[in-house]
């Protein structure tokens, strides 16, 4: 019998500004506002929002203001070939992201991927195996 798996992951990313966040994650990042919402009112948009869902292609963040927890956040994400990842290399140097690593080889752990960070400090690898998944004996 094999364990169930999951359809979908979403990471709650934690940010100090959640409308400066919302700004970054637009314009340069190119992520869609998908909703936000305020406690002071729950999905008004006279108010300033406190947690918010941004989207790229088929896949979501939540930026949430509140950090229940310390430090900044760690999100790997996948790409399906090595000229996407390409792609947003160079959409993301255009763009004035913050870059810490560029794409390179990492044999170590199997991974083809690049690093950039949000102005908070959450940090994101961007990458693909190198030969395909790797299962586990």
């Amino acid at each position: 019998m094999s364990s169930p798996g999951f359809s979908w992951i979403t990471p709650v990313v934690f940010v100090r500004d959640l409308v400066a966040s919302l700004r970054y994650y637009e314009r340069i990042l190119g992520f869609d506002l998908k909703w936000q919402w305020s406690e002071q009112n729950a999905f008004a948009e006279t108010v300033r929002p406190t947690a918010a869902c941004v989207y790229r292609g088929d896949y979501g963040l939540f930026l949430n203001q509140k950090n229940p927890f310390e430090g900044a956040g760690l999100v790997c994400l996948n790409v399906r070939t090595a000229g996407e990842l390409d792609s947003l290399y160079r959409e993301f140097s255009a763009s004035g992201a913050k870059i810490v690593e560029p794409p390179q080889d990492r044999p170590v752990w199997g991974m083809r991927d690049m690093v950039i960070q949000d102005p908070d400090g959450n940090t994101f690898r961007i990458g693909l195996p190198l030969e395909g998944p790797k299962k586990l004996a």
